[in-house]
């Protein structure tokens, strides 16, 4: 996995065990108060969902080893997942001419967040309220950044796609208004990891990392892929100050 250039192993390094509920109702997701730590719901998009259909794959490794190995290097006592989450539901499977449903324990032991919640050394709040409507899901957003009480942190935003095309942009894409607000409203010394899949353009990594630090406003941000392992996603991403004392660092109330 290449960080900025370098080879970035992850070692020794584990997150907060936390509770998971994938079997918890979907109405239960649109629950607007709710604040978990780690509450682990891995949700779904559209058409092509990549968070819940997909979850576990091969991009979910590149994804965590990425977020860990920043966490280290910056210092990062808490990762702030936002999920964009939305349900979906399972097609059957036909057997012997009869449609039946995927049995819920199948689907919970591979589509759940049981894996990723057995590591221990990071906080980890993963905001799974239900993403429908842009607006309210922004100032969500923007309220849970606010609520965090560790910092300097990582601000992870795991839309389906990535950025916003130049045509009609859909909810599988993060607009860049609201990206640009979202890094307005982070803190000191915080640093913003975007998720990005591949687009059918020239040099597609290099023009939408470019396009991500215009946004920003910052003279450069940085890259993390793997292309060995998945090579149609990148990670960019960049910190919201160079410098954080160490007073500011340590504003972690211990759970």
């Amino acid at each position: 996995m290449s960080i900025a250039g370098g080879e970035c192993p992850v070692e020794n390094t584990r997150l907060l065990s936390v509770i998971c509920h994938p079997d918890r109702p979907k109405s239960a997701h649109a629950d607007a108060g709710s604040r978990r730590i780690c509450d682990c719901f891995f949700g779904q998009t559209e058409v092509i969902p990549v968070q819940d259909q997909w979850y576990g794959d091969k991009r979910d490794l590149v994804k965590w080893g990425t977020l860990l190995t920043l966490a280290q290097k910056y210092g990062a006592k808490h990762i702030l997942q936002v999920l964009y989450y939305r349900t979906n539901d399972w097609d059957s499977i036909e057997i012997d001419g009869d449609q039946m449903q995927i049995p819920s324990e199948v689907t919970q032991h591979f589509r759940d967040c049981r894996s990723i919640c057995k590591l221990k050394s990071v906080k980890v709040q993963v905001l799974d309220q239900e993403f429908h409507d842009r607006d309210r899901y922004l100032q969500y957003v923007l309220g849970e950044i606010e609520k965090r009480y560790c910092k300097p942190g990582i601000i992870f935003l795991d839309p389906d796609t990535g950025l916003e095309p130049n045509r009609r942009p859909n909810l599988k894409h993060v607009l860049e208004t609201e990206l640009r607000t979202i890094w307005n409203r982070m803190s000191n010394g915080d640093v913003l990891v975007f998720y990005q899949r591949q687009r059918r353009i020239q040099e597609w990594q290099d023009t939408l990392q470019n396009q991500f630090a215009n946004i920003l406003g910052v003279q450069e941000a940085k890259r993390a892929f793997a292309p060995s392992i998945a090579p149609d996603v990148a990670f960019f991403y960049a910190q919201r100050s160079d410098s954080v004392d160490d007073a500011t660092r340590n504003n972690c109330i211990s759970s």
